[in-house]
């Protein structure tokens, strides 16, 4: 069970549901393992713009989640970083508002 924890190649999900017998899970698409992927299927120089837009935006005051993603033309990236960034531990999200970690 403990090598769930140092394999950071397949999901944390199917990982779980494979040690417990079912071998036909999917990604989840939450974990950090899922959400690593997807950060890097965006192309790396737009994922850092809008990784800095988006602390920046942070940065000034919190923000509402649904604000802040409807000032972006491509929300399901947006979505992504933000998960990403709430996964690194950079922001946080207490109810419908998003803030930087202190």
């Amino acid at each position: 069970f403990i090598q769930l924890l140092k394999n950071a190649q397949i999901c944390r999900s199917q990982q779980m549901l494979n040690y417990f017998g079912e071998k036909d899970a999917k990604p989840c698409g939450r974990c950090d393992v899922c959400l690593q992927r997807k950060a890097k299927i965006i192309n790396s120089k737009q994922l850092l713009s809008l990784e800095t837009q988006i602390v920046s935006r942070i940065s000034e005051k919190p923000i509402e989640y649904e604000i802040l993603i409807e000032q972006f033309d491509s929300s399901t990236e947006v979505i992504e970083i933000i998960r990403f960034l709430i996964g690194k531990g950079i922001i946080v999200q207490e109810g419908k508002w998003l803030k930087l970690r202190i």
